[in-house]
């Protein structure tokens, strides 16, 4: 039986406490073919494919360390495949709390396309 793509999503940010780069359970939720659009690599990049995923999260883990990160939940709104999760991530040294949002599109119980948009970063003026 599939999951429902609420679910999914829940499941991808119960995984990515404790994650990183020995530790990547987090990528089970996502579909082989899959799409993501983060703003971590300066400006916003695209990845295709679990590899390109899987390398991009390496990358910024190597760059970005997040010691002991934490993710709180917001709203979530779901309509049929396409989830839009707010969170907030907090995490030793940094100055503050980072806020964005992550819109998903869900398929047969696995991500298919994931865009990440952080809208409040530490430190930033308004």
């Amino acid at each position: 039986m599939t999951r429902d793509a609420r679910s999914v999503v829940e499941e991808y940010f119960k995984l990515m406490h404790g994650a990183g780069p020995d530790n990547m359970e987090f990528l089970k939720t996502f579909a082989a073919d899959a799409v993501l659009v983060e703003p971590f690599s300066g400006s916003p990049r695209t990845h295709s494919g679990i590899k390109a995923i899987e390398a991009s999260f390496r990358t910024t883990w190597q760059y970005q360390p997040m010691p002991n990160f934490r993710i709180r939940m917001g709203r979530i709104d779901v309509s049929g495949e396409r989830v839009r999760a707010e969170w907030t991530c907090i995490w030793d040294g940094l100055p503050g709390e980072m806020k964005g949002v992550d819109d998903f599109e869900v398929r047969d119980g696995k991500i298919t396309r994931m865009e990440v948009t952080v809208t409040e970063a530490p430190g930033a003026t308004r």
